[in-house]
C-alpha cells in the first residue's frame, strides 16, 4: 500500500508550478497575443490551475492496490500535463526562432523546461519524463497548434473531473473546499523506547565508549548536548539505547528519560513527556505551557539527568531554547543545596545541521559498519544463532550479498531476516543472479522505508533534484557546478530574488546536510565533488521509476536536434566536430564539452544559443566563437581573445550583462581608451571575476586557488606565457594605461587578475572604486614600483608574481599573501600588524633574493607582549629561495599548520610537511644516499630550531641528509606525544658520540623511559648511530612495533636488555674475541619490546652479530615479519664451528612469525634447513629466500600454513622438501633456480596432489610440464619470464601443459627477450580474460589462430612496432592498453 505523497504527487505539483510559474511568461503571453493563440493557451492554463486545486485534495490518499482507479487517474493527469508542457515549450521555441531570425536577440531569454541529455562514448543518459513523439519547431500550421491545445485542455478537464469524483466517493472534501491548504500526512513511524530490540549489537563499541567517556568525565555545570547523526538505518537509536542501558552510565544520574520526538518538534508535547517521566504521573491535559515548565523546573532542580531525544528532525533555535529553559541550572540556588553538575542530553538525528546547531560537543557521525561487523549482523538474522556454520556455500553467497549492503545495519537485518526464511542454495543464487536482494530492502520495515522518510521530509524542489540524479550510474561523481547547472536547466530551482546558481548551491548544501549526497575528494582543489551513497541511489531509482528513463547505446545521438533540449553533455570526443544542428537548440542552457578537448569544428552560428547560461570547455573554445556577444545569457566567458577581425572586437562583450566570470586576452590589440570603454565592464553588476591579459590565454583558476602558481613548475608556480621583446614597443605603456582605464569594472567586482600589463602605474579605479575587491592577482606587470594596497579594506588574497620593479608593497589585513619572483623587494608593510597576525591564513614567498624582513617577522618580540600566540591562525607557510629572509621565531607557529615548506633560507633548515601529519627535515627524497646542503648548519635539533610544542599532533617525522646533525634533544622529542613513525636517513654524525652521563644515568635508573609514548615505527638508514645510543632510544619508545636498521655499521651486536648484568664487560662470539669498545656497538633490546615488536628489518649491517645466548629470534613472541638482508655475520653467529647442532633442537623462530625474508650472497649450507626446522608446525605464511650458490635443499615440512613462496637466484637449489604438504600455498615464484623445474616435474609424478590451491605462478617456461600443470586446478594467474632461458617458442610439451590450466584467467609474458612466437594454443584458453606482453621485443605478431574469445583486456608494453600496430584495431572488441618506448 503506497501513499500518494511520493514522487507522483511531487512530480505533478512541481510540473504545474514549473509551467505556470516559469514557462508561461509575459514574453510568451505577448507573442501569443500577436499570433492569435492567446485564448487557446489561456484555456489550457486555466485547466492546469484546476489540476493544482485537485492535487491539494489528493494529498494523503492511498492509491495502492486497493485504489487502482484513482492511481490510474492521477497518472493519466500527469501524462496530460507533460503534453501541455510540450506544446507550450514548442510555442516558446517558435517565438525564439522568429526573433533570432529577425536578428533581435536582446530579449529572447526563455525559462527552463525540463529536458536533459548526456551523450557519451559508452552510454547515453536521457532525462525524459516520457518519450516525445514528434518535433515540429515551426509555426507553419497555426490551426494545428490551436487544435492540439484545445484537445489537451479538454482532456485535462475530463481527467480533473474523474479525480474529483474519486475524491467524493472516498468521502473527502471537494477540491473547492480545500482552499489549497496544505495538510501534511502523518509520518508512519513507530515510536521508540530505551529498550534494545536485539540482545547483541555489532560494531559500535568505539562510539559507545566515546559517549561513555564524555559522560563519566563531564564536570560542566551547564547542559551538555551530545548529537548522534547518520542516515536512516545506521543505528542511531540503537547506539543511544546502548548508552542509556549501560550500568556505568546509569549510576551517574538521578533521572533518566527517553522521548521519541519524530518529524514534528512539538516542544509542549516533549516537555509534557519529560515531566511525565520524572514525576511518574501524567500531567493534566489542560495545563498551559508555562505551568508545565514551572512543574518541570521544580521536579528537575538539583537532579543529575540524562535525557535522550530520539529521531529529531527540524528544530527552531527559539523552540530549543524554550525547551531547555526549565532544565538549565538555577541562578538562585538554595545555599543548602548543591547544584548538579551532570546534566546531559543525547539527541539522534538524520540532519547534520540540526546536530551542529543543537550539540555542545563534537557530533558522533555514524558511518557504515566494518566488513566483519556487517557480516556478523547479517549472519545472525539470516542463519540464526546456531546454523551459520552448517552450510559453507550459503555463507559464501551471503558474503556476496553483504557487500552490496554497503555496511548499513538495517539493510543487513532486513535482507538477512528475509533470506533466512528460505535457506537453500538455489534460492540465494537466484537472488544474487537477478539482484533480487535490492527488492528485499523495500519492505515496510526495511531500509528503503527508513530512507524514504527522509525523502518525504524534503521540500518539493529538492525531491525533484534528488530523484533526477537516479539517471546517473552508481558511484558517479558530480561536480558542484554540474549538479547546479542540471537542476537549473531542468527547472527544479525555484525563481527568487537570489541568483539561480546561488539558490542551486543552497539546494545541494541541504541535500548533503540531509545525507542524500556526500562530498568526496576532488582532483581539482578549486572544485567540490559529490556522490550518492549506493543505498541513496537505490532510493532515487525507486521513487523516480515512473518519471525518468535511461537509454543505452547510440539512440541518444539523434536527440541533439530536440526542441526541448536544455542540458547537453558530450564526453570522450566521439564526434570530433560539434553537430551543426546544435545551433538550433535555442532552449539549451548548459553545453558541457569539457572532457572532449577542443572540437575540430564549431558551428558558425552557435552564437544563436541565446539561452545558454554555461558553456563548459577549454579556453580555446570561447576564443573560436565569432559574435559571441549574441549569447547574452552566458555567465562564464573564461577567454575572450580580442582580435582585429569581425566578431572578435572587444565590443562583443557589451551586451553580455549576465556575465559572472570574464577573461579577456590579447588586449594589446586594443589601441584606444574609447574602444576599451565599449566593453561596458562598468555596467556589468553581476560580474564577480575578471582576468585582463595583454597577451595569450590564461588559467581559469587564478582568482581563488593556488593551482595556477603552485603545482606545475619546478619552483612551484606557473605564470602566464613569457612575452617577447617586441611587446614593449608594439604596445606603448601610455596606450596600455589608457586601455586599462577604459576597462574599469563594476564596483562590486570581487576577484581581479591583471597579467602582462606594461604600464608604469596602476589605474585610479583599482584603489578608489573597487570597494568590494577580495582577491587581487598581478602578474608580469613589470613596471609597477609602488603597490599601496592598504586602502582595499575587504581584500583577503593578494598574489604578486614576476613584478620585476616592485620595491614597496603595503597591504591590509589579508588572509592569503603570495609573493613570487620580486627581485627588488626588500620588505613589505601593513596597516595593522596585530590584525594581520590574527587574519593571515596562508603565506607563500618564493624567489625574493633581497627580501630580509616583513611584518610579523621583524616584530616578534612585540607579539610576545601583545599576543600569546604568534600567527595562531596560519595554516600554510612557504618560503623558498629567500636567502636573506630572517625568521626570529621557531616554526611551525601553531599546531594547525597543514602545509609548511622552507627551502633556501640561510637561517633555517629545509623543512616540508605539516604540524599534524608528516614533517620532513632535510633532503626531500627518501631513496639513495643524498645530503641536503640547506641543512648543513643544523647541528642540534631542539626547541631553538623547531617549534616542538606546535608539533604535539605530529604523527610522522623524517630527518634525511643532515650531514652535520649530531644530536636530537630528548626533551624536545618528549613533546611529540602523537608521533607514530620516526625515520632517520643519511645523518652520518647523529648519535655517533658517547652517550652523555646524565642520559646514561637516567637509563640505568629507569627514569623517564617513555619519551616517545606513541612511537610504533623506527627506521634508521645510513647513520652513525651506535648500539648504545639506539638502546637508549628504544627504552624511550615502549609502544614500538616496527624496527628497521639499514647500513648502520656502528652497531656490532644484538642482545636483550636483561642480559646486561652478565654481558656488560664483553661480547663473546664463537671464534671471536672482542674488546670493551664493542660495548658501544652493542644494541640491547629492552625486555618489554621482545613481547611487542611485530616487525624487524635488518639490511646491510655488515658487522652486527647475535649474542650467543639469544638463540635466534624465538624470544620475540609477537614477531610477525622478519627480514635479514646482506648481514653475513648475523645468522652465521647462530652456527657452531662444526655446523648447526640439530640434537639441541633449538627453535630459532617464534611461532608467531608470518613472513620471513632471507637475502644473502652466500648463505651457510647447513643454516637454512635448521633455521626453518621446528618440532611443531609454524604459522609462517610467506617465505622469501634469495641467496647464492651454497643452498642445495630447502626444508618446508614445518611450514604447513605457507601461502606465498619466493625463491630467487638460488643456483644450487635442487629440492624443496615437504612441498607436497603445503596445501595452503597460493603463490609460487621461482626465478634463477635452474635445477628446480626438473625437481617439480619429478615430484609431480610421485604424489597424488601438489599445490591444489595455487592461484598465482611466476616461473620460466621450462617449469611448464604436463605432469606439473595437471595438478594446478586452481591456477588463475601465470607469469612467464625468460630468466636464464633463451627460448624462441614454447615446446609442444609446454603448450600441452599450458592447455591443462583450465582455470587460467590472467597470462603474462615478461621480459622474454628471445621469444619470437606466442603459444599457438593461446586461442584455446577459454577462461582467459587478460593477456599482458611486456618487454618482449622479438614478438612481431599474434598467433595465427588468434586470441581466445573470452579475452577482455590486452596490455602491450614496450614491444615491437609490428605487434603494437596489430593490436590497436582490437580496441573495438576489448580493452587495449599500449605503452611505447
Amino acid at each position: 500500500m503506497e501513499v500518494w505523497n511520493t514522487v507522483g504527487q511531487a512530480a505533478i505539483g512541481w510540473l504545474v508550478e514549473s509551467v505556470l510559474g516559469s514557462l508561461f511568461t509575459d514574453k510568451l503571453s505577448s507573442w501569443l497575443r500577436r499570433v492569435n493563440l492567446d485564448d487557446d493557451v489561456e484555456e489550457l492554463v486555466s485547466e492546469m490551475r484546476n489540476v493544482a486545486v485537485v492535487l491539494e485534495a489528493a494529498k494523503g490518499m492511498k492509491v495502492g492496490d486497493q485504489n487502482e482507479p484513482m492511481a490510474g487517474s492521477l497518472l493519466h493527469l500527469k501524462d496530460l500535463l507533460y503534453d501541455a508542457e510540450d506544446v507550450l515549450d514548442k510555442l516558446d521555441y517558435c517565438r525564439l526562432q522568429e526573433q533570432i531570425i529577425k536578428g533581435n536577440s536582446g530579449d529572447v531569454t526563455s525559462p527552463p523546461t525540463p529536458y536533459f541529455v548526456s551523450i557519451t562514448r559508452w552510454f547515453t543518459v536521457t532525462g525524459w519524463k516520457r518519450k516525445r513523439e514528434e518535433n515540429h519547431t515551426h509555426l507553419d500550421n497555426k490551426i494545428q497548434f490551436s487544435a492540439t491545445i484545445k484537445q489537451i485542455a479538454g482532456k485535462l478537464r475530463d481527467a480533473c473531473g474523474d479525480v474529483s469524483k474519486g475524491l467524493k466517493i472516498n468521502g473527502l472534501k471537494s477540491p473547492e473546499a480545500s482552499n489549497l491548504r496544505h495538510q501534511s500526512t502523518a509520518r508512519a513511524t513507530n515510536a521508540t523506547t530505551s529498550y534494545l530490540l536485539e540482545p547483541k549489537v555489532y560494531g559500535r563499541a568505539v562510539e559507545v565508549e566515546s559517549i561513555k567517556k564524555l559522560i563519566l568525565t563531564n564536570r560542566s555545570k551547564g547542559i551538555t548536548v551530545v548529537p548522534i547523526v547518520g542516515n536512516g538505518g545506521m543505528g542511531k537509536t540503537t547506539l543511544a539505547q546502548l548508552v542509556y542501558k549501560d550500568p556505568a552510565v546509569g549510576s551517574q544520574f538521578d533521572v533518566m528519560i527517553w522521548v521519541h520526538v519524530s518529524d514534528k518538534f512539538d516542544m509542549v508535547r516533549v516537555t509534557r513527556e519529560i515531566l511525565e517521566c520524572v514525576s511518574k504521573k501524567q500531567p493534566k491535559e489542560a495545563s498551559n505551557f508555562n505551568m508545565l515548565q514551572q512543574d518541570l523546573e521544580e521536579q528537575m532542580r538539583y537532579k543529575k539527568f540524562l535525557i535522550v531525544l530520539d529521531d529529531v528532525w527540524d528544530v527552531r533555535k527559539d523552540d530549543w531554547k524554550k525547551l531547555l529553559a526549565p532544565l538549565r541550572p538555577n541562578n538562585h540556588v538554595d545555599p543548602s543545596q548543591k547544584e548538579a553538575t551532570c546534566k546531559m542530553i543525547i539527541i539522534t538525528t538524520r540532519i547534520q545541521s540540526v546536530a551542529e546547531s543543537l550539540g555542545t560537543e563534537q557530533l558522533i557521525k555514524l558511518r557504515a559498519l566494518e566488513d566483519d561487523d556487517i557480516w556478523s549482523l547479517f549472519k545472525k538474522h539470516a542463519f540464526g544463532n546456531d546454523k551459520h556454520d552448517s552450510n559453507p556455500t550459503l555463507q559464501n553467497l551471503g558474503r556476496i550479498i553483504v557487500k552490496e549492503l554497503k555496511g548499513n545495519p538495517l539493510a543487513a537485518k532486513t535482507v538477512g531476516a528475509l533470506l533466512g526464511r528460505n535457506l537453500t542454495i538455489d534460492h540465494w543464487s537466484s537472488i544474487i543472479e537477478n539482484k533480487e536482494w535490492q527488492s528485499l530492502k523495500r519492505t515496510d520495515d526495511g531500509i528503503m522505508h527508513a530512507l524514504k522518510l527522509s525523502y518525504d521530509n524534503l521540500p518539493n524542489q529538492l525531491q525533484q533534484c534528488f530523484s533526477y540524479c537516479s539517471l546517473f550510474p552508481k558511484g558517479y561523481s558530480f561536480s558542484e557546478a554540474q549538479l547546479v547547472q542540471i537542476w537549473i536547466a531542468q527547472g527544479f530551482v525555484e525563481k527568487s530574488s537570489e541568483k539561480l546558481e546561488r539558490k542551486g548551491v543552497e539546494y545541494l548544501e541541504e541535500l548533503v546536510n540531509s545525507g542524500f549526497f556526500e562530498q568526496v575528494k576532488s582532483m581539482r582543489s578549486s572544485s567540490k565533488d559529490f556522490v550518492m551513497h549506493d543505498l541513496m541511489h537505490d532510493l532515487a531509482r525507486m521513487v523516480s521509476k515512473t518519471e525518468y528513463a535511461t537509454i543505452e547505446g547510440s539512440e541518444g545521438k539523434e536527440l541533439v536536434n530536440s526542441t526541448h533540449l536544455h542540458y547537453l553533455r558530450l564526453e570522450n570526443d566521439e564526434f570530433g566536430a560539434l553537430p551543426q544542428a546544435l545551433s538550433n537548440c535555442y532552449h539549451l542552457q548548459v553545453l558541457d564539452i569539457g572532457s572532449c578537448g577542443i572540437p575540430s569544428f564549431i558551428p558558425n552560428d552557435i552564437n544563436k544559443l541565446v539561452n545558454l547560461r554555461h558553456l563548459v570547455g577549454e579556453d580555446e573554445v570561447f576564443s573560436r566563437i565569432a559574435g559571441i556577444g549574441e549569447m547574452t545569457s552566458l555567465q562564464e566567458l573564461t577567454n575572450f581573445e580580442v582580435q582585429n577581425s569581425i566578431g572578435f572586437e572587444i565590443a562583443q562583450i557589451q551586451s553580455m550583462s549576465e556575465l559572472v566570470e570574464l577573461g579577456v586576452s590579447q588586449l594589446k590589440n586594443i589601441t584606444r581608451r574609447d574602444e576599451a570603454c565599449g566593453a561596458r565592464l562598468r555596467d556589468k553588476k553581476n560580474l564577480e571575476k575578471l582576468h585582463l591579459s595583454w597577451m595569450g590565454s590564461m588559467s581559469q583558476d587564478g582568482y581563488n586557488s593556488d593551482e595556477s602558481y603552485d603545482t606545475t613548475s619546478q619552483d612551484g608556480y606557473n605564470s602566464d606565457e613569457s612575452y617577447d621583446n617586441e611587446y614593449e614597443t608594439e604596445h606603448f605603456p601610455d596606450i596600455a594605461r589608457e586601455v586599462l582605464h577604459g576597462l574599469e569594472p563594476h564596483h562590486k567586482l570581487k576577484h581581479l587578475r591583471i597579467s602582462l600589463f606594461n604600464g608604469a602605474t596602476s589605474p585610479t579605479w583599482l584603489l578608489s572604486s573597487l570597494t568590494c575587491l577580495q582577491t587581487l592577482h598581478l602578474e608580469n606587470c613589470g613596471k609597477w614600483q609602488r603597490l599601496p594596497l592598504e586602502r582595499l579594506l575587504l581584500l583577503r588574497k593578494l598574489v604578486l608574481i614576476k613584478m620585476e620593479n616592485a620595491t614597496e608593497v603595503s597591504i591590509p589585513s589579508l588572509e592569503e599573501l603570495v609573493l613570487i619572483e620580486l627581485p627588488r623587494l626588500k620588505t613589505w608593510s601593513c596597516t595593522s600588524v596585530r590584525d594581520l597576525n590574527f587574519s593571515l591564513r596562508c603565506l607563500n614567498i618564493k624567489h625574493c633574493p633581497l627580501l630580509k624582513v616583513g611584518p610579523l617577522f621583524e616584530n616578534c618580540q612585540q607579539f610576545e607582549v601583545q599576543r600569546k600566540s604568534w600567527l595562531s591562525h596560519l595554516s600554510q607557510l612557504t618560503i623558498h629561495s629567500c636567502p636573506h629572509f630572517c625568521v626570529h621565531n621557531t616554526l611551525p607557529p601553531s599546531p594547525i599548520v597543514s602545509k609548511l615548506s622552507i627551502a633556501g633560507v640561510s637561517t633555517l633548515p629545509t623543512v616540508k610537511g605539516s604540524s599534524s601529519g608528516t614533517l620532513r627535515i632535510g633532503h626531500p627524497n627518501d631513496f639513495g644516499y643524498s645530503f641536503d646542503e640547506g641543512s648543513d648548519q643544523l647541528i642540534t635539533l631542539d626547541d631553538k630550531v623547531l617549534s616542538f610544542h606546535s608539533l604535539r599532533f605530529l604523527t610522522e617525522l623524517v630527518i634525511n641528509g643532515c650531514q652535520n646533525l649530531t644530536s636530537i634533544s630528548f626533551e624536545s622529542l618528549r613533546q611529540l606525544i602523537c608521533l607514530r613513525s620516526l625515520s632517520i636517513y643519511n645523518c652520518l654524525k647523529l648519535f655517533s658520540s658517547n652517550v652523555p652521563l646524565e642520559l646514561a644515568h637516567e637509563d640505568t635508573q629507569g627514569a623517564n623511559r617513555n619519551v616517545l609514548p606513541s612511537l610504533e615505527q623506527l627506521d634508521i638508514m645510513n647513520c652513525g648511530i651506535t648500539g648504545k645510543w639506539l638502546s637508549l632510544m628504544l627504552q624511550q619508545a615502549q609502544a614500538l612495533r616496527e624496527l628497521s636498521l639499514r647500513d648502520c655499521n656502528q652497531i656490532t651486536g644484538l642482545s636483550i636488555e636483561e642480559e646486561q648484568s652478565t654481558e656488560a664487560s664483553s661480547l663473546k662470539y664463537p671464534g671471536d674475541t672482542t674488546s670493551n669498545s664493542d660495548q658501544d656497538g652493542l644494541l640491547r633490546i629492552p625486555l618489554n619490546l621482545i613481547s611487542s615488536l611485530k616487525d624487524i628489518f635488518i639490511e646491510r649491517c655488515f658487522g652486527i652479530k647475535l649474542n650467543e645466548s639469544m638463540e635466534g629470534f624465538a624470544r620475540f613472541t609477537s614477531l610477525e615479519r622478519l627480514q635479514i638482508e646482506v648481514c653475513p655475520n648475523l645468522l652465521s653467529s647462530l652456527v657452531h664451528i662444526d655446523g648447526y647442532n640439530e640434537q639441541e633442537n633449538k627453535r630459532l623462530l617464534p611461532l608467531s612469525l608470518q613472513e620471513l625474508a632471507l637475502c644473502f650472497d652466500d648463505l651457510p649450507e647447513n643454516l637454512l634447513p635448521g633455521f626453518l626446522r621446528n618440532p611443531n608446525p609454524i604459522c609462517l605464511k610467506k617465505l622469501t629466500v634469495l641467496c647464492g650458490t651454497n643452498l642445495k635443499s630447502l626444508e618446508l615440512q614445518s611450514c604447513v600454513a605457507l601461502e606465498e613462496l619466493d625463491i630467487i637466484d638460488c643456483e644450487s637449489l635442487a629440492t624443496l622438501e615437504g612441498l607436497q604438504s603445503l596445501s595452503s600455498l597460493r603463490y609460487l615464484n621461482v626465478f634463477g633456480c635452474p635445477d628446480l623445474p626438473a625437481y617439480l616435474e619429478s615430484l609431480s609424478g610421485k604424489v597424488p596432489e601438489l599445490c591444489p590451491r595455487l592461484e598465482k605462478l611466476h616461473v620460466g617456461a621450462s617449469t611448464l610440464t604436463t605432469s606439473f600443470c595437471k595438478h594446478l586446478t586452481s591456477l588463475k594467474f601465470l607469469r612467464l619470464h625468460s630468466g636464464n632461458e633463451e627460448v624462441a617458442r614454447l615446446t609442444d610439451e609446454q603448450e600441452r601443459a599450458l592447455q591443462l590450466l583450465s582455470s587460467l584467467q590472467e597470462l603474462q609474458f615478461d621480459c622474454c627477450h628471445k621469444l619470437v612466437d606466442l603459444p599457438t594454443v593461446l586461442h584455446s584458453l577459454l577462461s582467459l580474460k587478460s593477456l599482458e606482453i611486456s618487454s618482449c621485443r622479438s614478438i612481431t605478431k599474434l598467433p595465427e589462430k588468434g586470441l581466445p574469445p573470452s579475452l577482455q583486456e590486452l596490455d602491450i608494453s614496450y614491444c615491437s612496432k609490428e605487434l603494437t600496430d596489430q593490436c590497436i584495431p582490437l580496441s573495438s572488441k576489448m580493452k587495449v592498453k599500449i605503452r611505447r618506448e
